[in-house]
Formats: C-alpha cells, sequence, structure tokens
C-alpha cells in the first residue's frame, strides 16, 4: 500500500513526477493539471474520482487541487519497471537473474544436467 496525503480545498500543490508515476485519488475528487515538456503544447486538464488514477505520460509536473468542497486524500504510484518492484520482489528477480548467469556461464553441463 503506497502512503496516503491529504489535500484541503484551500490548496493545490505542484508535484514533479517521472514518467510512469501515478496520481491515485483515494478519497474526495482530484483536479489535475499536467505539463510535461517533452509534449509541447499538451498541457491536459484530468479530473479523478475515487478509486481513478492517472500515469504521467512523460516527466514534468502535475498541478492537483481538490476538486469541490471536501479534502481529498491521493496516493503516489511509482512507475512499474526494471529496479522498481516492491521490496521482496526485487530481491528475488536480482537473485534469479544472478543465478541464471552463475548457471549459463558453467556451460550445458552444469547444475542442471539430466544424465
Amino acid at each position: 500500500m503506497h502512503p496516503t496525503h491529504f489535500l484541503s480545498p484551500a490548496h493545490s500543490l505542484t508535484l514533479h513526477l517521472r514518467a510512469g508515476t501515478a496520481v491515485r485519488c483515494v478519497a474526495g475528487r482530484l483536479w489535475l493539471t499536467l505539463e510535461c515538456p517533452a509534449l509541447p503544447g499538451a498541457s491536459p486538464d484530468v479530473l479523478l474520482e475515487p478509486g481513478e488514477q492517472h500515469r504521467m505520460p512523460a516527466n514534468g509536473r502535475a498541478f492537483v487541487h481538490a476538486w469541490g468542497p471536501h479534502t481529498a486524500r491521493y496516493a503516489l504510484v511509482p512507475a512499474a519497471g526494471p529496479g522498481r518492484a516492491p521490496g521482496w520482489l526485487a530481491r528475488a528477480s536480482a537473485w534469479i537473474q544472478a543465478a541464471t548467469r552463475r548457471t549459463s556461464s558453467r556451460g550445458a553441463g552444469s547444475a542442471c544436467s539430466s544424465q
């Protein structure tokens, strides 16, 4: 689970996010305005209801506002991909990759021989 943050209707904030990072609406409603230098001329507005999320299409900024009269709650979900797996999954993946490299470097007559 990702930590959540609160945003009151009287405040807004600017988040500098990497491509693939998602802003997830946990409670209330969020209004996002995106600025991504890699997408010139594009500055889309995104409205999020509870349970919805939006992934950044490129590195950039997201201006986040609580939409409506109530406090909103949101979470940031890191981009998935190599080297970004959470805790035990990252360790298991690294272990499997290292074991595969060791086994394949021994040649065909190694640990998995069927004789």
